[in-house]
């Protein structure tokens, strides 16, 4: 008799123990009641009287520089030539060189208008297998 109370017990124990963390846990996951339903967004304090100064990047001489000859290129060469070499990496193996006469011809404008259109004119002077190539 004293097992069949003992067994009871523990029985009566495991259903309200269960029960008591079963409505624990679904009451965590409910939202309470007022809670807000849109995210709250902060920032940090910053003192905007003294803004942060944007410390100079190495390479922006380098930047000037380019920007400079782009501008100038632009406004004072209309038309320049050059000999090209080129020279090949195709499935590991290296070609020879192959020289090029290169002509370039930049666009030019007379109020909005186009007068000349950019072209490039390229000519294969070496090697003998290439050469008068257009």
């Amino acid at each position: 008799m004293r097992q069949f109370d003992r067994r009871k017990f523990l029985t009566a124990s495991a259903i309200f123990g269960g029960s008591a963390w079963l409505s624990c846990s679904l009451q965590a996951d409910e939202p309470a009641a007022g809670a807000l339903s849109q995210p709250v967004y902060r920032t940090a304090k910053s003192d905007s009287s003294h803004p942060p100064s944007a410390a100079a990047h190495p390479l922006d001489p380098a930047l000037e520089i380019a920007q400079n000859s782009l501008t100038h290129i632009r406004q004072n060469i209309a038309d320049y030539s050059a000999i090209l070499i080129k020279r090949e990496l195709i499935d590991g193996s290296l070609s020879d060189y192959e020289f090029m006469g290169v002509k370039v011809r930049n666009r030019k404008l007379a109020g909005g208008q186009l007068i000349t259109p950019f072209s490039v004119y390229m000519a294969f002077l070496k090697p003998a297998a290439v050469k008068g190539r257009e």
